[in-house]
């Protein structure tokens, strides 16, 4: 089978967990909303996720399905401080709108964000804050499924910790990916794993923008927690 059949099977049904489109306040994105539904229904994929650092998707992400009947695209939200932060109202005013993915602060983490203070999801003695344990309760009463985001290495084990024991769904984001949190080591995704988590591995780890990592590093890694992977994103941002 050529490379170019490979792919198209591997799209037939695909479901792309994370992929930034425009409009976006701060970056030129490849395709907005509407066209990244349309491109993605025509390589026969079967939904998106559409993730903002600075607003929720869900709203948009309903007009889209309006438009695009046959295809899914999922909204999303970032708690972020655009966003309002680590909010649970917010997070449930996101779910009853349609979100089913909800990240940790990306851009406005403590390792990530530039300028300004980061929001902590940890208080001074290590524990997670009240407030998000309550925005992991309604991510559990909702079916939703809550990402990591860009946090520091001891955040994203303490999330992980309290999620599966709460019975919520945790991915932890693009582990391999330089410069949007922190990378993980193989040992640590696997001990993640162990705890219930799902690997979300993003392709955008092998592009030349992020150093143009080897595929097969990835591949490897995938390979090594077969049952712990989501997904690896072609991402169109």
């Amino acid at each position: 089978m050529g490379s170019v059949a490979v792919i198209e099977r591997l799209m037939r049904g695909a479901i792309d967990f994370h992929v930034h489109a425009a409009p976006d306040p701060f970056h030129e994105r490849r395709h907005d909303a509407l066209d990244l539904a349309r491109y993605s229904k025509e390589a026969g994929m079967r939904a998106v996720v559409a993730k903002n650092h600075q607003y929720g998707t869900a709203l948009l992400a309903h007009l889209v399905n309006k438009m695009v009947p046959g295809f899914t695209l999922v909204g999303s939200l970032s708690l972020n401080r655009e966003s309002g932060g680590l909010n649970p109202d917010i997070v449930e005013a996101a779910a009853r709108a349609g979100a089913k993915v909800v990240w940790m602060p990306t851009t406005s983490s403590v390792i990530s964000s530039r300028g300004k203070p980061g929001i902590p999801i940890l208080d001074e003695e290590k524990r997670l804050l009240p407030e998000v344990t309550a925005i992991l309760e309604i991510i559990k009463a909702n079916d939703m499924v809550v990402g990591t985001g860009h946090i520091a290495l001891e955040e994203i084990y303490a999330l992980a910790a309290r999620a599966t024991e709460l019975g919520a769904k945790v991915t932890i984001t693009h582990p391999l990916t330089t410069g949007f949190g922190c990378k993980l080591t193989l040992e640590q995704q696997q001990e993640l794993v162990a705890m219930g988590a799902l690997i979300e591995h993003s392709f955008v780890a092998c592009m030349p923008i992020l150093g143009g990592m080897s595929p097969k590093i990835m591949v490897d890694h995938i390979k090594a927690h077969p049952h712990g992977c989501n997904s690896v994103e072609p991402r169109s941002s």
